[in-house]
């Protein structure tokens, strides 16, 4: 009875732009110190309630065949936990300081599992070594001696390839909407699916995560006292690279 009297607000208060979380018969002030004590704002510590599982598939092609050779691996997984770091993990979010392990609801540890911080879906990387066919002995300048052998011999081809898939990712509350715990504004409720699409020229001809911004933010609400809100439901954008 508690709980659902609690979380229920008959006038929806705004707080901002968004309709505020609390609920200004129990919370007055909107101080968020409604299901805890303001005696101290968070307890980071060390507990055996981390849990974690991955699941994954490796292939691994290695061939060599002349002057080539090159190796290819290919990982598809998922990893999951509560936390993907210690509680005293302290980082900085612009001028504000927060524990990114921090279980917010000590009462339901397993609210935030999720996708870990650093869960790839897919992650390939290739690499190969190729011995140019020129210089002494080679198919082009098979006979070149001495400086002309130095000069367009013994040169190879070498490069690194790389590909993954992008980290998980997760909107927070904002520096003001403290939902359960004092010391960190925790993560943003979704109220929909969310698809990310990285779009090079946004706002103000900026990248921006979304297509459509606006649309993405209408998506997100303000989490409510008690909750955890939704950890890592977007995916960021991929990553490739050359050498």
């Amino acid at each position: 009875e508690f709980r659902r009297v609690l979380f229920r607000s008959d006038t929806e208060p705004q707080f901002g732009d968004v309709p505020s979380p609390w609920n200004t018969q129990l919370d007055p002030e909107r101080d968020a110190f409604v299901l805890f004590n303001p005696q101290f704002d968070a307890l980071p510590a060390w507990t055996n309630w981390g849990r974690s599982d991955y699941h994954g598939t490796q292939i691994t092609i290695r061939r060599s065949f002349g002057r080539a050779q090159f190796a290819l691996n290919y990982t598809f997984s998922k990893s999951l936990d509560n936390a993907s770091a210690a509680e005293n993990n302290r980082n900085q979010l612009g001028g504000f300081f927060y524990n990114n392990g921090l279980i917010a609801n000590a009462f339901h540890p397993n609210a935030e599992r999720a996708r870990s911080d650093f869960d790839l879906r897919h992650n390939l990387n290739a690499h190969w070594l190729l011995d140019l066919p020129f210089g002494r002995g080679a198919r082009f300048f098979r006979d070149a001696r001495g400086v002309i052998d130095v000069i367009v011999g013994g040169w190879q081809f070498a490069g690194i390839a790389r590909y993954h898939s992008g980290f998980p990712l997760g909107v927070f509350n904002g520096s003001n909407n403290f939902a359960t715990s004092f010391n960190t504004p925790g993560f943003a409720t979704a109220i929909g699916p969310v698809e990310t699409d990285l779009t090079r020229n946004g706002a103000n001809g900026r990248p921006n995560l979304f297509s459509d911004p606006v649309a993405a933010r209408a998506l997100f609400v303000p989490t409510r006292p008690g909750e955890v809100g939704s950890r890592n439901i977007l995916n960021g954008p991929s990553y490739t690279n050359f050498d």
